[in-house]
């Protein structure tokens, strides 16, 4: 997949191991998710921009899988 990040940056920035499953990478990936969304945070620039970011995991192949 063009454009995607790789593995270790997503391991990275999701807080798992880089031996983590794609399994784990996803259900962290849905819990940062939760926990970022713009929705429960609307007056925090910060964690808006935080979740923006973390939509760049979203596109990753490992998310999808």
């Amino acid at each position: 997949m063009d454009g995607a990040l790789p593995r270790a940056d997503i391991t990275l920035r999701l807080g798992v191991a880089p031996t983590a499953t794609t399994d784990e990478i996803a259900a962290a990936f849905r819990a940062r998710a939760k926990d970022l969304h713009p929705d429960l945070h609307p007056d925090d620039a910060d964690v808006v921009e935080a979740f923006k970011e973390l939509t760049l995991i979203e596109l990753s192949e490992f998310v999808k899988q």
